[in-house]
């Protein structure tokens, strides 16, 4: 699930949907490799992982 704001955009990885999870992980990895992204928080909330990243200005 992707929630968005103007700058800031969240991730929330479920333990329960495994495949999923891998291909949002590898899209962000991509991101973060062209510089188009920057994770600024990841936080464990029971079974989640939420993922806060700052999508950077081209």
């Amino acid at each position: 699930m992707m929630m968005e704001t103007k700058v800031f955009q969240t991730v929330v990885l479920s333990h329960t949907d495994e495949a999923q999870n891998q291909l949002l992980l590898r899209m962000l990895q991509e991101r973060v490799a062209k510089s188009e992204i920057r994770i600024v928080d990841v936080k464990r909330l029971k079974k989640e992982l939420v993922i806060t990243y700052r999508v950077l200005q081209p």
